[in-house]
């Protein structure tokens, strides 16, 4: 199933002299499901890349199209200082920044531990949002390289917030206490 996002919801939800307002770290809905949809794409998700609906830590993170499934949906828990840990619905692990031996930065699945590699700011730009973690602020969730059209590739930390594959909108999915998602499903032969 895909998410088909209408213009209204893309049109500024502020009067004029609140854009400032609208820039800040705001509060996210703790009991709320979300899918995570690129602004510039509005058929692709963040997911955790899940070979075969594994479970395992430090599976990473990326676009796909939004199918409503269990490893497609986050839920933001608040955090001290008005963080949040983003965590995905079909293992309840956290949105992790990792970095490898070789100093490259990737964005992983792993163990929820309140760690300062797991807190991110979120703030609402009119009618959508940037994800920055908290210690880099600088830098915003995006989409890699800019690429606009769904490939199987990572997420990644990118410099500033301004570009259209660094906006996302926060699609509610389901409440908690409603009824689940479909599974995962495994990947596609490549």
């Amino acid at each position: 199933m895909l998410i088909m996002v209408s213009a209204a919801m893309l049109a500024a939800p502020w009067a004029p002299g609140q854009a400032e307002a609208a820039t800040k770290s705001m509060s996210v809905d703790n009991a709320q499901w979300f899918a995570i949809v690129s602004r510039a794409n509005q058929y692709q998700s963040v997911e955790v890349a899940s070979q075969e609906c594994q479970r395992r830590e430090g599976l990473g993170i990326r676009d796909w199209y939004y199918e409503s499934r269990a490893n497609q949906q986050w839920r933001f828990v608040s955090q001290p200082h008005g963080t949040y840990a983003i965590v995905v619905r079909n293992t309840l692990q956290a949105m992790t920044v990792v970095t490898t031996a070789g100093g490259h930065v990737e964005l992983r699945s792993m163990h929820r531990s309140n760690a300062a590699n797991q807190q991110w700011i979120v703030k609402r730009i009119r009618s959508y949002y940037v994800i920055h973690p908290a210690g880099a602020p600088h830098r915003s969730l995006s989409i890699p390289a800019g690429k606009i059209e769904v490939h199987l590739e990572p997420l990644e930390l990118s410099d500033g917030s301004a570009a259209t594959w660094q906006h996302w909108l926060l699609v509610p999915s389901y409440r908690i206490a409603d009824a689940p998602p479909l599974p995962c499903r495994p990947l596609p032969d490549r």
